[in-house]
């Protein structure tokens, strides 16, 4: 005690007497002495006359901490990458002092689980029935990054069993708690045996943290599998020709904000029609409606959307060229304009341009042509968008297409001439030579996170907008009205509803609410005037 006493003296810290309290007769000069009757009180937790931990008070207590501080810092302009980091790190964290602490149940933690994804739900940072598995993975293996309370329990509870059982061999203090535990056969007792049984695992006392965040991991991606939707994106993990980390990119390094990442996941996930299986596609009328078929194989779209698609992302990588080489110094990709040739005493790039040569060639009109004037070197640039079961192959086209193209120019210059592909699919996914391609050129980290969120993000606007607005606008239109204070009341109709002010239940003055069938656009009538207008000041129409 004096060597405390001589810490607190050099740091500048005094005791405080009141609040601290031994069971040694020696020290009662230094603390309160306990007597037979009274015992030690953790701080932070709720406890009866007899000491005995009131646990549902402490869990309502702790939740409602937990979902102030997920509401907070859902109100910041945090990219969905650091707000998850957030979240872990302000709010989940709260959990971590009473695990072991309080004798808190399996069940009760899935629980937990559960209404924190309710919260994160409600503020559209998930949404449904979007893959909630996929929240717990790691970020560079298409997950989300959140912590699972029930995951983190494991792992705390294990470690702790374990420490227990090393140091109870020397130590009798932690041998009177061990045995203290195993008579009380609480969950912390009993960990070892329920991770055996629920992870099937053979030699549970070769079991160490960092082979159960594998198995936990694992179990994850298991009932991912099970889901045919949700699978589609993660068979990719079986394919040794899938970069994994590189295809996840988007989530690791991407700026997207948490709404637009979970609409990005929400598309990835293949959610969009499975409350309508069996429908046409409305714009070949030929094929099934599926998410896939929209995405890169309806014919009718090729010179549309898919075009527009394809030089979004040319844009973005004639853009980095361009300030590669010193032709631009801006970085606003929105103010930046591709013409088919620019130019200066170091490169000469060209856009989808023919390009001359002495013998007929039939595939003569790469993307991007690049000649670097000071180093004569040739780069021809090929951009292609498709899907998972065609990745390698259009990979494998697109690196020899222009072959004999190249052997010309490379007689032509004298010049050293490399082919790089840039191929993905409309959902993230690239192959293990992806990244080699983009070192070729340069491609920073951001940059390519941005040429992913245009290939997955694009279909936010086009074709499946109608779809996310059917699915998303008219609940979220009711939230506004829930929040500025109107009533609403629904009719026989789907897409009708009767609004009031919270403050006046007469039916004569309420508003009529009308949505579009994709929920595009709100027709509002009313005789209210008043209310009219302030129903188009919630909604942001003109009046």
């Amino acid at each position: 005690m004096n060597g405390v006493n001589n810490f607190f003296e050099a740091v500048g810290l005094e005791k405080n007497v009141e609040k601290s309290a031994t069971n040694l007769a020696n020290l009662g000069s230094e603390a309160k002495l306990l007597n037979g009757v009274e015992g030690y009180r953790y701080l932070g937790v709720l406890e009866d006359r007899r000491s005995d931990v009131l646990k549902s008070e402490v869990l309502k207590a702790l939740f409602g901490e937990l979902k102030k501080r997920i509401d907070n810092l859902s109100k910041t302009k945090l990219n969905s990458c650091k707000l998850f980091k957030a979240i872990n790190e302000h709010a989940l964290s709260l959990y971590n002092y009473y695990i072991g602490l309080v004798d808190i149940e399996p069940l009760e933690f899935e629980q937990i689980d559960k209404n924190v994804r309710s919260i994160l739900v409600h503020h559209r940072i998930h949404l449904k029935p979007a893959n909630k598995e996929r929240l717990y993975l790691p970020r560079d293996q298409f997950g989300r990054g959140l912590v699972s309370i029930t995951h983190k329990n494991e792992r705390i509870l294990l470690q702790f069993l374990r420490d227990l059982e090393t140091k109870s061999r020397y130590c009798i203090r932690k041998e009177g708690i061990l045995r203290v535990i195993n008579s009380k056969r609480t969950h912390l007792a009993t960990i070892a045996e329920y991770l055996k049984r629920k992870y099937n695992i053979q030699d549970i006392g070769s079991l160490d943290l960092n082979m159960l965040r594998e198995l936990q991991k694992n179990s994850l991606i298991e009932q991912i599998m099970k889901k045919p939707l949700h699978a589609i994106l993660f068979d990719c993990l079986n394919d040794s020709n899938v970069d994994v980390a590189e295809s996840s990119h988007l989530l690791l390094h991407g700026n997207n904000s948490p709404r637009s990442e979970a609409l990005l996941c929400f598309i990835q996930e293949r959610n969009l029609f499975f409350d309508n299986v069996g429908a046409i596609c409305s714009h070949c009328n030929s094929s099934k409606k599926t998410v896939d078929h929209l995405a890169t194989r309806c014919g009718r779209m090729l010179n549309s959307d898919y075009l527009r698609r394809h030089n979004e992302v040319m844009k973005c990588v004639h853009l980095h060229l361009c300030r590669e080489y010193g032709i631009k110094k801006s970085k606003k990709l929105k103010t930046h304009s591709v013409q088919s040739v620019v130019a200066n005493n170091s490169v000469e790039i060209r856009v989808d341009t023919t390009i001359n040569t002495d013998t007929k060639v039939e595939n003569n009109k790469p993307d991007i042509f690049v000649l670097d004037k000071m180093r004569n070197t040739i780069t021809l640039i090929e951009i292609g968008i498709t899907s998972q079961k065609k990745l390698k192959q259009v990979e494998v086209e697109k690196l020899h297409k222009y072959d004999l193209l190249a052997s010309e120019l490379g007689l032509i210059h004298k010049a050293k001439v490399t082919i790089v592909p840039l191929v993905l699919t409309w959902d993230g996914v690239v192959s293990k030579y992806y990244k080699h391609h983009c070192d070729t050129i340069g491609l920073e980290e951001l940059t390519r996170a941005y040429i992913q969120s245009e290939c997955d993000g694009f279909d936010l606007r086009s074709p499946f907008k109608p779809f996310l607005d059917a699915k998303f606008g008219r609940k979220s239109a009711l939230r506004r009205l829930d929040i500025a204070g109107f009533q609403v009341h629904p009719t026989g109709d789907p897409n009708k509803f009767y609004v009031a002010n919270a403050k006046n239940r007469d039916y004569s003055s309420f508003s009529e609410l009308t949505f579009s069938e994709n929920c595009s656009f709100l027709n509002m009538t009313s005789d209210n005037l008043n209310m009219l207008s302030k129903l188009a000041e919630i909604f942001g129409y003109d009046e």
